[in-house]
C-alpha cells in the first residue's frame, strides 16, 4: 500500500482493511473495471472511496467519479463517508438526491465537484437541465447494484451511461449476485466475489411462539432493559399499526417505510437513534445500536432473511446484542433462527 492510500485510509477511521478492501482498492488503482458482491458490513464502501479519492486530480474543476446509489438514504450515508475523508486532499463531494431542494443541489455542483454521489432519477434530472457534466469522468461505481435492478432503476442508469466517456473504468458492487447487473459492465470486467463466513458471538438468538403478538411485543418493550430497538414488520400498515399501539403505551417510536415521501424518511433516520422504530423491512438504514431487533412475524422474502443475516453478523461492529423473533407460525421460525445460526 503506497503512502498516498495510506494517508486516504488512515482518516477513515479503522486500524486495517477488511479483506474486500485488500483485494479491491489495487485492483480499482490499476484501473480495472470490477463486479465485487460481499456481505453488507465487510467495508465495501471505502473500498471504492479510497481509490477513487486517490485517483482524483484536485486541480482540475472537472467532475471525475460518479457514484450512483439506489436510494437516498444510501447516497446520503456514502456523502457523510465521503466527508470523512475528501477534505483532507481537496477533493471537493456533493451528494444529489430527490426529495431535497433541487435548487440548492444546483448551487452545489456550480462550485465544480470531483465526486457527484446521487440517485439515478435526480442525476437524469440534473442532466436534462445541462447542471451536471459527465463527459470527463475517469469512473462509474454503482453501489448496492442489485437494488438498483430490483427497485426499477435501470433504464435511468442505461440513460446516464450513454453520457459519459467509452471505455470507462467501472465498478459495481453489490450484496447478491445478479446477472443483469453485467449488462452495465464492460466486457473485460473483473469479478471479486467474497464470501466471509462471519458468526458474531456476542448475538443472542431467541424467538417467542404466540397469538397475540402485540401482547408479547408490548411485554418485551415495557420489561427487557433496553433503550432502542428496531421491530421489522412484513408491510406497511402493520408498522404503522405498531407504532400506534406503542405510541398508546407511553413508548415513543416511529413507523419507517420505503413508501413514506423523503423527506419524511430521511427525518425518521436521523431521529431514530433515539426512538424504537417500527419499520417494515427496507434497505435504506443499517441496524447501529439497536438492542434487541425484533421480527414481529414470519416472512419467507428472500430479500430481508438475507439484510437480516448479513447485518446481526457485521464482523466490524457487533452491531446489536440480541434478536427476538415474535410468530405464530412455530414451523417456519424455528427453520428461520435454526438458519442463522448455522
Amino acid at each position: 500500500m503506497n503512502e498516498n492510500i495510506r494517508n486516504i485510509f488512515g482518516t477513515t477511521g479503522f486500524t486495517e482493511m477488511s479483506e474486500v478492501q485488500k483485494q479491491a482498492i489495487p485492483a480499482i488503482l490499476d484501473g480495472k473495471s470490477l463486479f465485487i458482491q460481499a456481505k453488507t458490513g465487510a467495508g465495501k464502501t471505502y473500498a471504492y472511496l479510497v481509490p477513487s479519492v486517490a485517483c482524483v486530480d484536485p486541480q482540475s474543476n472537472d467532475t471525475q467519479v460518479l457514484i450512483i446509489a439506489p436510494t437516498r438514504e444510501l447516497a446520503v450515508q456514502i456523502g457523510e463517508s465521503a466527508d470523512r475523508i475528501c477534505p483532507h486532499f481537496n477533493v471537493h463531494p456533493v451528494v444529489c438526491i430527490g426529495g431535497l431542494d433541487i435548487d440548492r443541489q444546483i448551487n452545489a455542483l456550480r462550485h465544480r465537484p470531483h465526486i457527484v454521489i446521487g440517485t439515478p432519477g435526480r442525476l437524469n434530472d440534473l442532466l436534462q437541465q445541462d447542471r451536471i457534466k459527465l463527459n470527463q469522468l475517469r469512473m462509474i461505481i454503482m453501489d448496492e447494484a442489485d437494488q438498483i435492478i430490483t427497485t426499477g432503476q435501470k433504464e435511468e442508469v442505461h440513460t446516464l451511461l450513454t453520457h459519459v466517456p467509452s471505455g470507462i473504468q467501472m465498478v459495481a458492487l453489490s450484496a447478491t449476485s445478479h446477472e443483469e447487473v453485467m449488462q452495465f459492465l464492460p466486457d473485460n470486467t473483473e469479478k471479486l466475489i467474497l464470501h466471509e463466513n462471519r458468526i458474531n458471538e456476542r448475538i443472542d438468538v431467541r424467538y417467542v411462539i404466540t397469538e397475540n403478538r402485540q401482547e408479547i411485543l408490548l411485554h418485551l418493550l415495557q420489561h427487557l432493559p433496553v433503550t432502542t430497538a428496531i421491530v421489522f414488520t412484513n408491510y406497511k400498515e402493520d408498522a404503522n399499526q405498531i407504532s400506534e399501539l406503542l405510541q398508546n403505551n407511553s413508548i415513543l417510536s416511529s413507523a419507517f417505510s420505503s413508501y413514506f415521501e423523503e423527506k419524511k424518511r430521511l427525518a425518521i433516520i436521523i431521529v431514530c437513534p433515539y426512538q424504537h422504530l417500527v419499520e417494515q423491512w427496507v434497505e435504506d438504514i443499517e441496524l447501529f445500536n439497536m438492542d434487541p431487533v425484533i421480527g414481529y412475524s414470519a416472512s419467507k422474502q428472500k430479500h430481508w432473511k438475507q439484510r437480516l443475516e448479513d447485518d446481526i453478523y457485521d464482523f466490524n461492529l457487533g452491531i446489536i446484542d440480541s434478536f427476538c423473533f415474535v410468530t405464530t407460525n412455530a414451523t417456519y421460525s424455528t427453520k428461520f433462527v435454526s438458519d442463522l445460526m448455522g
